[in-house]
């Protein structure tokens, strides 16, 4: 543990969840689920190159009101990789995900950077089947004028490290950003690694960017059929003013968006209470 680790932190992670896996096309797909029988469920998504640990901190400030799951797509945390990856194929992961765990519906989902491309494909998918979206820090269109987007952006290589804490120590967020809450870091990163021949390497397929293909959702926003909501980090270079007002004309006309002072892209991370006292906020009236 993380020497300076909160007591918050330490409370939150002594509550486990359930590990579960679903097989879907073929691949199996892991998830989490803290139970709250009764209870409205959320479906957290991770983004590139993230899993679902990445949420182990959050899950169980929300179980006062709702039941949790947050699952890894594939090709990333203890799900097994693919030779092909699409919206298409991650949206029937979530959807999988939500039956295996018999979650009540309508359920929300909460998503994160790429993770908000998957919600919306799930989204234009199961439209009943969603109480509402919560886009964290996804830019899931961008503005006709901003060019084409980078094949790679910063991503971890398929490095074998020889010793398990120096692969620690080289953990780093993607995109990168400044984050003074390293008790998170070190969680985050101590389930991003898997035993290799050798050593110490990623969980994550090298290949997932090369073996994704990416698609235009601009119709699928503007046909928006359920609730949508849109957390960003005030200190965001990922979610530019130009991409929220284009994602603003976009969207429909009753999109909130709230901006989380003092968090970059990773907003969860940089301002863990804020972002749930705001999350909670915002959820507050899809259930009634």
């Amino acid at each position: 543990m993380h020497p300076t680790a909160p007591e918050w932190f330490l409370d939150a992670i002594q509550c486990r969840s359930q590990s579960c896996f679903v097989e879907v096309d073929g691949c199996p797909i892991h998830y989490q689920h803290w139970t709250n029988s009764g209870a409205p469920a959320l479906v957290l998504i991770h983004g590139y190159a993230a899993h679902s640990h990445w949420w182990d901190f959050i899950a169980p400030q929300l179980l006062d009101r709702y039941q949790v799951v947050a699952l890894d797509l594939s090709g990333c945390g203890d799900s097994g990789h693919r030779a092909h990856y699409s919206l298409e194929r991650f949206a029937r992961e979530v959807a999988a995900v939500a039956e295996h765990a018999e979650l009540p519906m309508p359920f929300g989902v909460v998503a994160h950077s790429f993770g908000g491309g998957v919600a919306l494909k799930t989204a234009g998918q199961m439209p009943k089947a969603l109480a509402g979206l919560v886009l964290v820090d996804s830019a899931v269109v961008r503005p006709p004028t901003s060019g084409g987007r980078r094949r790679s952006i910063g991503a971890l290589p398929p490095v074998l490290f020889h010793d398990r804490d120096t692969a620690l120590e080289r953990f780093r967020l993607v995109p990168p950003q400044p984050c003074a809450n390293r008790f998170l870091l070190h969680h985050i990163a101590s389930h991003s690694l898997r035993a290799a021949e050798g050593g110490w390497t990623w969980k994550t397929d090298p290949r997932f960017l090369a073996n994704f293909v990416g698609e235009d959702q601009t119709d699928t926003l503007m046909q928006l059929q359920t609730r949508l909501a849109v957390l960003y980090g005030s200190l965001s270079t990922s979610f530019r003013t130009d991409v929220r007002e284009y994602m603003a004309y976009v969207a429909p006309a009753e999109t909130e968006f709230v901006a989380v002072a003092g968090a970059h892209h990773h907003v969860f991370l940089d301002q863990p209470i804020a972002f749930c006292n705001q999350l909670k906020t915002t959820l507050a009236p899809w259930w009634g």
